[in-house]
């Protein structure tokens, strides 16, 4: 095992986390429940580059219809996040939020693995329904993210 995977095996084995071997050596796959639904965790530990990247990965996916619609929607959340980007794959409407670090010269600690893995899981869950809404029904994304924050913060109605 590469140290960059066996640091985040560790970590993962540490907190209980079950995971699988993915179709490459280098990708490990842990399923999340989140408070919206479920995600896939895609982790690809590239040793040969000391970079750990992980992908959220949300159950469902774009229609062809809904690309324009969802990749508005994701320009408009990426502009305000500090960390991280959701992404989507215009070939088949693949839909998530991906993180990396880069450990050249360092090492991949316990901190540095929570703390890629926790920001993207929130982001992934807060933003979920409204994803959905435009992904799935054709929702307009700014009205989407106007209801998501409306529900993110009731005290603001």
């Amino acid at each position: 095992m590469s140290d960059v995977r066996n640091a985040l095996a560790d970590y993962l084995a540490r907190l209980g986390i079950s995971y699988k071997q993915g179709s490459q050596p280098s990708i490990l796959l842990a399923g999340f429940e989140l408070q919206c639904g479920d995600v896939m965790l895609v982790f690809d530990c590239r040793d040969d580059v000391s970079q750990l990247l992980i992908r959220v990965l949300y159950p469902f996916h774009a229609p062809a219809q809904h690309l324009a619609k969802v990749a508005e929607f994701i320009t408009r959340v990426n502009y305000e996040l500090s960390l991280g980007c959701f992404e989507m794959d215009y070939a088949d409407g693949t839909l998530g939020f991906r993180i990396g670090i880069d450990v050249d010269g360092a090492s991949l600690t316990s901190a540095l693995v929570r703390n890629l893995i926790e920001p993207s899981l929130a982001a992934a869950d807060h933003f979920y329904s409204a994803l959905a809404a435009v992904a799935l029904c054709g929702a307009v994304p700014l009205e989407a993210l106007q209801m998501d924050a409306t529900a993110s913060h009731p005290e603001q109605r």
